[in-house]
């Protein structure tokens, strides 16, 4: 049998992430500016938005003892999310440089920084999350997930759990396979993602937090809600990094 010089490998792999460091230093993915993934000046740039509802837009302050972003009475019948933060417009240079440098340029490193955002963001809005709530990533297929080799708002749900001491669980998964959203309009999107998700049965949660990185026409979330709320989870949250 050969014996593995553990602490020589785990020399070798320091010194091979120290010859990277040097011949391709770390760079913000915004401004190229040299340093960490996002640098303070583009960080700076990053002007949050207050909660709003999540069909009409409206700002939905906190009120009494419910937190801000919680959904206007008369948009109720349009979704099942009861409450949506996500900060950031997806227009502004930083928040989309942000989420296609993690997405598709595959830079892990962001994944933190996006949920440390977002936990600031959630303090900031002082929105407390009630006990028993847990964090579900909105899923990938399989298929999808092997070609990428990771789910983006897995490693963010993860991340921003760890941060604010919740519990993160896949509760979700995809019952089958969808074309990618971002060529498809209003109306075809629905349909793409119509009963697109399934969940554990035994999903006894009263509150979870459906976490993605972005959210455009909100089909995606709200299908994902809706079978959650089937498999007897009591109440829909969501939040994304930009919308």
């Amino acid at each position: 049998m050969v014996e593995v010089d553990i602490l020589g490998m785990k020399f070798l792999s320091r010194v091979r992430v120290f010859a990277l460091d040097l011949l391709f230093p770390e760079s913000c993915v915004s401004c190229a500016r040299e340093g960490p993934s996002v640098c303070s000046l583009c960080k700076n740039l990053l002007t949050p938005i207050p909660p709003t509802c999540i069909v009409c837009k409206k700002f939905s302050p906190g009120k009494n003892r419910s937190p801000a972003g919680r959904t206007c009475p008369p948009c109720r019948k349009k979704t099942v999310i009861s409450h949506f933060f996500s900060p950031f417009s997806y227009q502004s240079k930083p928040a989309s440089a942000i989420i296609h440098s993690l997405k598709y340029k595959r830079v892990h490193s962001l994944a933190s920084v996006t949920a440390e955002i977002l936990g600031d963001y959630l303090l900031r809005f002082r929105v407390s999350i009630p006990a028993g709530a847990v964090f579900v990533p909105i899923p990938l297929h399989p298929r999808r997930k092997r070609l990428r080799g990771f789910n983006q708002s897995e490693l963010i749900a993860r991340d921003l759990g760890a941060i604010l001491g919740i519990p993160f669980e896949s509760l979700l998964f995809r019952s089958r396979p969808t074309h990618p959203q971002t060529s498809l309009d209003y109306t075809a999107r629905r349909a793409n993602v119509e009963n697109a998700f399934s969940a554990h049965t035994n999903t006894r949660h009263t509150l979870a937090i459906l976490v993605d990185d972005v959210k455009t026409t909100g089909a995606t979330l709200d299908e994902a809600a809706r079978a959650l709320k089937k498999a007897g989870v009591k109440r829909v949250w969501a939040i994304t990094f930009a919308h």
